[in-house]
């Protein structure tokens, strides 16, 4: 003889456990959502998606000399494809435009912290600015 009752009394427990979870999830899920990191595979769309929710990012990057570097930056374009990509972004530490090569970029951290708005700054400024050096 076969007892339903027992398997019944498990899965309605069970989808009660599932229900308990779900509101802990969400607030994993945004918690991951407002302090993102990712390795390099999903570096560019980490960038991109900062951009465009003009958040913040620390980023660990290997210098022209070999050392690594940690910088707050608030990302503003990625131009390029593949090694040759470039992410242009206000650096914290140097209080100016910089640019970094996306193939030396070690990890990206988005930020829950939003891009402060530089009304002054200019990237047509800072792009002339470069070619004349």
């Amino acid at each position: 003889m076969v007892k339903t009752k027992p398997s019944i009394a498990v899965e309605v427990d069970s989808l009660k456990s599932v229900r308990a979870l779900v509101p802990l999830v969400l607030r994993l899920g945004q918690a991951a959502a407002d302090n993102d990191t990712l390795p390099v595979g999903g570096l560019r769309g980490l960038l991109e998606g900062a951009i465009t929710r003009d958040r913040r990012c620390v980023i660990a990057y290997v210098t022209e000399e070999g050392h690594t570097s940690v910088r707050e930056v608030e990302p503003l374009v990625l131009s390029g494809e593949g090694d040759a990509t470039l992410l242009l972004a206000f650096c914290c530490l140097r209080h100016e435009l910089r640019t970094f090569r996306l193939a030396r970029v070690c990890t990206v951290e988005a930020l829950a912290s939003r891009r402060q708005h530089r009304p002054g700054f200019a990237i047509e400024r800072f792009l002339m600015k470069r070619r004349a050096r």
